[in-house]
């Protein structure tokens, strides 16, 4: 019988380890993370908490199970990880970062006026809702559901509906760089 020679078989890459041309630049690094065994100190490294559900989420994102990532995630990695690789392919040129002094956390996001919700306002104002429709393929009641702000039954404040999504965010980057969604104004230097 003869031994199994570990150095005769090819290393097959896990899906989330191997690239893909639709990869943004945020997870073509972590996908180089995971090649070199960095995964879980990257993202530490970056301000995501230590937490395997986390980690795990984030994962599954990378490898295609998630179809987008949740906003609070690329909110808590903001200040070592521009926001805008997020929502960028890795050979697409990305915007120049937006240079900001963080005094929130990601629990503000639900409660407060990012910069790029302030944009979104302004950009309502001047293309009405038909035609932000028209010009971007945005709907009125997406627009709507994320302007809306209700009150929270538990904690008594008022919060916004949703976040916007991914498609929404890639839609309105070319008027409203990614970035803005995940600062504060008055955090803007």
């Amino acid at each position: 019988m003869e031994d199994l020679d570990i150095n005769s078989l090819e290393q097959e890459l896990s899906p989330a380890k191997k690239f893909s041309d639709d990869d943004t630049h945020a997870v073509r690094a972590l996908k180089t993370a995971m090649q070199k065994n960095l995964y879980r100190k990257y993202l530490s490294m970056l301000g995501i908490p230590d937490s395997r559900i986390i980690k795990d989420y984030i994962y599954y994102y990378i490898n295609g199970t998630n179809s987008s990532i949740g906003p609070q995630y690329v909110f808590m990695c903001r200040e070592k990880l521009q926001p805008s690789k997020w929502y960028y392919r890795h050979d697409e040129e990305l915007p120049e970062r937006i240079e900001f002094k963080p005094k929130y956390s990601w629990e503000c996001m639900r409660s407060m006026e990012t910069e790029g919700l302030r944009r979104l306002v302004e950009l309502r104002k001047e293309h009405t809702a038909k035609g932000l429709e028209e010009k971007f393929g945005i709907s009125f009641y997406q627009v709507k559901n994320i302007l809306y702000k209700r009150l929270d039954p538990i904690s008594g404040k008022e919060i916004y509906k949703i976040f916007p999504q991914k498609e929404l965010i890639i839609k309105l980057r070319g008027v409203i760089n990614p970035d803005y969604w995940f600062i504060f104004p008055d955090e803007l230097v």
